[in-house]
């Protein structure tokens, strides 16, 4: 047979069949020398041994997280830095808690009033919420976030509260003391030995007196609220109505009328008496400011006085109706100032506000 005449076969392709079943086999091949890669992310040993520490004592584990927010950018929002502390327990199938959080730099008045929602898994995602006075802060829920570990840290630049923040959290064994007495067992005393016929006797040994284990410090109590003290000061700024009197001299003097009322409570009330310029009139008073008030911080002043002049028409010296803010004012640690009318015979109203310390 010559090479021309010889029949050239062709090969069957294999069955599609086949083709899966191979398939299947490489990827079963696969799995078993990588399982997590497919079936699970990868868990971090320490927080693994967090949740085996969680297992024995749900409720307490002794377990403590710091958690540290720090914000990127110069033209970052603030607080610059947010720091949160506190003990974790299990809630549901996550380690978390809410934890006290303090900002870089808080107004008195909002301290203690914010917490972190926080939780994590044993893969290292992160759940976080702003708390202020336990509800979300600007009613935004819970974000979560996927961190990388690093040692015994977990980290990762988020997007959260409107900002770009370096996220960091670490977690540590704290020993849990539960105060009480320490019960002693009695100790014996030893028997008596006989020698050569007679007895020594021993005298018993005292037992030891139980002992008490106290932990330092104080139970602290949230706060309900701030006492500050309002002074309201009333300076006479002019007294002259330019006026002769009926010995043909200039009315140098007021006759004070009208009041000035501040938080509801009349704090100035003149019914005809006298002042020259440069008079002051002071009043003091001592306000409570709620928290769970939400308007707690704002304190209306409102009323009119006026020059009740004999020798001429009544002039009005002062009047006013506005809301004022307590706490700014405290902070500014300066005089707010209301200024009277100016044209004639006037009164500026001056308040200062000073902080006397929180109440529970």
């Amino acid at each position: 047979m010559t090479p021309s005449s010889r029949k050239i076969s062709k090969r069957k392709p294999a069955p599609k069949r086949a083709l899966v079943l191979s398939s299947l086999a490489l990827l079963g091949a696969a799995l078993c020398l990588n399982p997590s890669a497919v079936f699970s992310a990868a868990e971090v040993p320490f927080l693994v041994s967090a949740y085996k520490a969680a297992e024995k004592n749900p409720e307490n584990p002794g377990i403590g997280v710091t958690v540290t927010l720090t914000a990127l950018g110069a033209n970052s929002k603030p607080p610059k830095m947010m720091v949160a502390q506190g003990a974790l327990a299990m809630e549901g199938d996550l380690l978390g808690g809410r934890l006290p959080m303090t900002l870089d730099n808080p107004s008195p008045f909002e301290k203690d009033r914010h917490k972190l929602f926080f939780n994590v898994s044993k893969t290292g995602r992160i759940g976080l919420q702003w708390l202020v006075d336990d509800k979300p802060f600007q009613g935004k829920p819970m974000q979560s976030f996927d961190t990388d570990a690093a040692g015994s840290t977990l980290t990762k630049k988020i997007n959260w509260n409107g900002g770009l923040r370096q996220v960091t959290v670490s977690l540590e064994r704290k020993l849990t003391f539960i105060p009480g007495v320490i019960k002693l067992r009695p100790t014996a005393t030893p028997k008596p030995i006989i020698i050569g016929g007679g007895v020594i006797k021993f005298k018993p040994t005292p037992t030891p007196t139980p002992k008490m284990i106290f932990i330092p410090g104080k139970i602290k109590l949230k706060p309900k609220g701030r006492n500050v003290k309002v002074m309201a000061r009333l300076l006479v700024t002019n007294s002259d109505d330019g006026v002769g009197g009926i010995f043909g001299n200039s009315d140098k003097s007021v006759e004070l009328g009208g009041g000035v009322s501040m938080g509801g409570q009349r704090i100035f009330d003149f019914n005809g008496r006298s002042a020259q310029e440069g008079t002051e009139i002071e009043k003091i008073i001592h306000v409570k400011l709620t928290y769970s008030d939400p308007e707690h911080r704002f304190f209306k002043v409102s009323g009119s006085i006026w020059d009740k002049d004999t020798a001429s028409a009544s002039d009005t010296m002062w009047i006013s109706s506005q809301s004022l803010d307590l706490i700014k004012i405290m902070e500014s640690n300066a005089e707010y100032l209301i200024k009277g009318d100016r044209k004639s015979e006037s009164a500026d109203l001056y308040i200062r506000v000073t902080d006397e310390g929180e109440f529970n």
